[in-house]
């Protein structure tokens, strides 16, 4: 759970005088104590960083208390054993610590040393995904470690419940393989699966029943990481994260959008300890369209003879199996484009619907275009209203998952592009980029504000391809990868840094600040990204991002509409409660 941060406890952190005191608890495997050690912190550095999976590292010179006997030889009895590290801070007027928990770790290494002056003790550490990366363990010993999608029944069908969730297959990874027993996973899936994308994300779920299921099986060597897994699995889907956090808890979430978090710390906290402040801002890094490719479809039967005939694609294929079977990949070239109510009939085994992929609904017409090939996958399920199983192709795309998304104000220029084979198009139209960019499945992002369109700095396009793209199946799923990831890329991000002459125990990655920067002065919220204590400087140094609520609001669909006449800078200074007041207007 996360800690809640207090009135006492900005008083206590932004006291001027403090004084440091470190606990470490040894721990067994039940969590237990085994050893304990109290000191004076007296140098090293304790660092949290939101971009790496070892979220949280540290490596402390201390001063052990003077009944701390015998370390050399308890020292020993450390090895392969987790520490609890807590952060004690009260000030001359207290009599007691406040003391706040940093992090299970693992010990990577210890100094002991004494001279006639000092007798110190030199701990680094790293948290406990060292041991999924791999660094201290997490290797996967079999010579095939397999995740299945589903579970077949003797006759080859699959019904609803035998589809594995992402969910339950990652807690059988970092609990079997990993042996974590604490952790917090949420579910993983379609977004129209989640309350704050989708209102009616109830009956989603009951009309899609895999919505957070394994698309496919995940196979793996031996040798290969545990780490490798989770980052396989939690990038299924596009904005999830997995760390240990201050407890010691494996937490797999959303990335936090802090919309509605409060501030934390504000200017009247920082005025009075600012050191220093440093601002990066790089215009080299804004994208306003993203092309994303997904995995290439390794087919198992491909056929140029297709006929249609009332809705149906009438398919020839040689060496096809008697009947339908549940995970074949098909693919065939189209040779018109499909109706609402597409069907199709391989070898005369039966007519059978399509679907979408991402949907399980009916594929819209001409979603497959005359002369192109197209990528089907086959599955029987379970149909409660007919209690039967009924066999179903859905509709991949065509031979690699494609998408493209573009950041627009929603003008164009009349006849303002002339496509190589001569025919006139309007500039920055639909049919504009999927002329240019070879694709159907286009969206166009209408924000009239954002000073980053392609009508004001021309296109600036991201492919993304490759690792974890290859997660991606469909063009259905291509395109929520293309939206998620220009949103991230259409927007400047300010890097900022301060140093700050205290030492803030509880601050961690992904808090809201409200600062006004020395060289803007303008007073803006902020995203904390890295936190860095320097015991032996008694500062805390902090980088933050800028806080964009115009984009981070994902439970309001459109809500960029209502806001779209405001600038990003005043935007920016919004908290959750003046939005909504704008929203009202």
């Amino acid at each position: 759970m996360n800690y809640t941060i207090t009135s006492a406890d900005r008083q206590l952190a932004f006291s001027r005088w403090l004084e440091l005191s470190v606990k470490l608890l040894i721990l067994n495997d039940d969590n237990s104590v085994f050893d304990d050690l109290t000191g004076i912190a007296n140098a090293g550095t304790l660092n949290i960083d939101s971009s790496s999976s070892v979220r949280r590292t540290y490596s402390i010179t201390i001063t052990p208390s003077l009944t701390d006997y015998n370390l050399g030889t308890r020292i020993s009895g450390w090895a392969g054993r987790t520490c609890l590290l807590r952060l004690g801070v009260r000030t001359p007027r207290q009599e007691q610590f406040t003391w706040y928990n940093q992090g299970i770790f693992l010990i990577t290494g210890t100094n002991l040393s004494y001279d006639s002056s000092s007798d110190n003790l030199t701990i680094n550490c790293s948290d406990l995904y060292v041991t999924l990366d791999g660094t201290i363990n997490g290797t996967l010993g079999a010579y095939k470690t397999v995740f299945p999608a589903y579970t077949e029944d003797s006759d080859g069908s699959v019904k609803d419940d035998r589809y594995n969730t992402i969910r339950d297959s990652l807690i059988l990874a970092i609990s079997t393989f990993g042996k974590i027993r604490n952790y917090l996973v949420c579910d993983i899936g379609e977004y129209r699966g989640f309350r704050e994308h989708n209102t009616d994300y109830q009956q989603y779920r009951i009309n899609n029943p895999r919505w957070n299921c394994l698309p496919y099986d995940l196979e793996y060597s031996s040798g290969s990481s545990i780490s490798s897994v989770i980052t396989d699995m939690i990038e299924l889907y596009p904005g999830y994260d997995a760390a240990f956090d201050e407890n010691g808890t494996f937490v797999v979430q959303p990335v936090p959008d802090c919309y509605s978090d409060p501030v934390i710390m504000d200017d009247s906290d920082i005025n009075e300890v600012l050191i220093s402040e440093s601002i990066s801002s790089d215009l080299s890094c804004v994208r306003n369209v993203c092309e994303v490719w997904g995995r290439t479809f390794d087919t198992d039967f491909y056929s140029e003879k297709c006929s249609s005939l009332d809705g149906c694609y009438n398919v020839e294929i040689d060496n096809y199996k008697t009947s339908y079977y549940t995970g074949d990949i098909i693919s065939f070239r189209v040779d018109k484009d499909n109706t609402a109510a597409q069907k199709v009939n391989i070898n005369g085994l039966g007519i059978v619907p399509v679907c979408d992929e991402n949907t399980d609904n009916p594929i819209s017409a001409c979603a497959c275009l005359a002369g192109n090939v197209y990528t089907f996958r086959c599955r029987r399920r379970y149909d409660t209203d007919t209690a039967s199983f009924v066999t179903m192709l859905y509709l991949l795309g065509q031979w690699q998952p494609h998408a493209v998304n573009v950041l627009t104000d929603g003008s164009v220029i009349e006849d303002g592009y002339t496509a190589p084979d001569g025919t006139v198009l309007d500039l920055y139209s639909s049919e504009y980029f999927e002329t240019v960019y070879n694709c159907s499945n286009v969206e166009l992002t209408i924000v009239p504000d954002s000073p980053f369109t392609v009508q004001r700095i021309g296109e600036r396009c991201a492919v993304m391809s490759g690792q974890e793209y290859d997660n991606i199946t469909s063009d259905s799923l291509a395109l929520e990868r293309a939206r998620y990831e220009n949103w991230k890329n259409s927007r400047l991000t300010d890097d900022i840094t301060i140093t700050l002459n205290t030492i803030i125990p509880w601050l961690k990655e992904n808090m809201k600040i409200e600062y006004t920067s020395r060289q803007y002065n303008v007073p803006s919220q902020y995203i904390t990204k890295s936190v860095s204590l320097d015991f032996a400087n008694g500062t805390t140094t902090v980088g933050m991002y800028t806080f964009y609520p115009l984009y981070e609001d994902n439970s309001e669909s459109g809500t960029y509409r209502v806001l779209s006449s405001y600038s990003h800078a005043r935007l920016s200074r919004f908290t959750h409660a003046k939005l909504a007041l704008v929203k009202s207007r």
